[in-house]
């Protein structure tokens, strides 16, 4: 997965790509980390996919509406009673949701995106 994130990040900076093909980065992230409940982060995928994400974002191809839509998307994370898998989805999701957010933090005009993103955290204490 860390290696994956790496080339998604590579695969956002480059110019070639529209509107679209970057959503679809974002949203196989998305799939990947929603699904994902068999292992821990522990080569800072969380972060790794985070870069990737940020830099989707940065270039300011996709309206904001989408990206909060996005955001919002990592409510639905699949809590099935099991443990360890719900700790990990949940734990999993949470770190890169707050990779995303500091990320952001440090660069301008994002605010109403970390807004979100602090709102979906916030329903993950709940």
């Amino acid at each position: 997965m860390a290696h994956a994130a790496d080339a998604l990040e590579s695969i956002a900076a480059s110019s070639y790509y529209s509107e679209h093909h970057l959503f679809g980065i974002l949203e196989v992230i998305q799939q990947k980390t929603l699904n994902n409940n068999k292992y821990y982060y522990m080569d800072n995928e969380d972060d790794r996919l985070a870069r990737a994400v940020v830099q989707v974002i940065r270039k300011k191809m996709i309206k904001n509406d989408l990206l909060i839509n996005w955001i919002q998307q990592f409510k639905k994370i699949k809590i099935e009673g099991k443990l360890p898998e719900d700790n990990i989805i949940r734990g999993n999701t949470k770190n890169f949701l707050r990779s995303i957010y500091f990320k952001l933090l440090k660069l301008d005009s994002f605010e109403e995106l970390t807004n979100e993103i602090i709102i979906i955290l916030n329903d993950f204490q709940k």
